[in-house]
């Protein structure tokens, strides 16, 4: 009996404590709202204004297009990437804050890991590099079939030559 009502009291004292923090956390948010705004200590947690029907303007395509390492004038078969990459959504465990300054940041709630940028910035510039080289690898495998082609063409144009001048010849000692 004893054993258990251990037990019991520490279930219990487990209870009671997680309810505490919970009850803290609570009081901290709720003191820490103004008008909707949820501040945790001096930092402001945003909620992100996704919009699905937003078409960014080509200028925003472009600069975004040179955050993640594209050239739009020489690369304009991956401006794609970019047109995508502009308009995507955080990821759920994600959400943007704001600092004293002002500064926009974002903050993974998961795992406690915050960045500057957004975090779909990194994996845009992944799938450039992953895009140049499936475009650099189709254009050398391009490049190889070309030269086969021009190699059988030029050979079939020596073939064809060898036996007009075979023909000529045979024309000539006939007469």
């Amino acid at each position: 009996m004893h054993c258990m009502m251990g037990s019991f009291v520490s279930v219990w004292l487990q209870l009671l404590l997680v309810t505490f923090v919970l009850f803290l956390f609570s009081c901290q948010v709720q003191g820490a709202m103004e008008g909707g705004v949820v501040r945790i200590g001096d930092q402001i947690i945003l909620e992100e204004d996704y919009d699905e029907t937003y078409v960014p303007s080509e200028q925003e395509i472009w600069d975004f297009a040179r955050d993640i390492g594209i050239e739009p004038e020489k690369e304009p078969e991956l401006m794609w990437l970019a047109r995508e990459g502009i308009v995507a959504p955080l990821p759920s465990q994600w959400k943007p804050c704001q600092d004293v300054t002002g500064e926009i940041y974002y903050f993974n709630f998961t795992n406690g890991q915050s960045m500057w940028n957004h975090p779909c910035d990194d994996h845009y510039r992944e799938l450039v590099t992953q895009e140049r080289k499936k475009l650099l690898a189709r254009g050398n495998l391009k490049k190889k079939e070309k030269k086969k082609k021009d190699k059988k063409e030029k050979k079939e144009k020596k073939d064809k030559q060898s036996l007009k001048q075979h023909a000529v010849s045979r024309l000539c000692s006939m007469q």
